[in-house]
């Protein structure tokens, strides 16, 4: 049961970081996090992809959604690829963007299409949207 508080502890801090803009702090925590060998969850893996996505860091942003699978075993979930979706997005890679939407895992939801409908706002792209 420890190692489930330590996890919880971890993805507390992280998204705390996060979600006060310090975003290259939290992926900090969070590499240092597996340094330790405390295993992440899929909790983990939303809060390192918004910090990811709030800091424009779009290659770190694809890493960490890789490694869910490959190095964890963890699939990922709507929330993982809506936040993915607004990474690629919001950086103008809208064809990434609906590529991934298309190959995804589960069924997408509005956030999923409320992330690429906003990129394509801001990117004028009215074809796609």
């Amino acid at each position: 049961m420890k190692l489930w508080k330590d996890v919880i502890s971890w993805n507390a801090m992280i998204e705390g970081y996060a979600a006060h803009g310090f975003f290259e702090e939290a992926l900090e925590l969070f590499k240092l996090m597996r340094r330790l060998n405390v295993r992440p969850t899929y909790i983990t893996f939303i809060s390192v992809l918004n910090a990811s996505a709030d800091s424009g860091l779009v290659e770190e942003g694809w890493k960490q959604f890789k490694s869910m699978s490959s190095e964890y075993g963890i699939e990922p979930w709507v929330e993982h690829c809506a936040t993915l979706v607004y990474i690629v997005g919001w950086h103008g890679q809208l064809e990434e963007a609906m590529d991934l939407i298309n190959s995804m895992p589960c069924e997408p939801d509005t956030a999923v299409w409320g992330a690429l409908l906003g990129a394509c706002r801001v990117h004028h792209n009215v074809e796609l949207a």
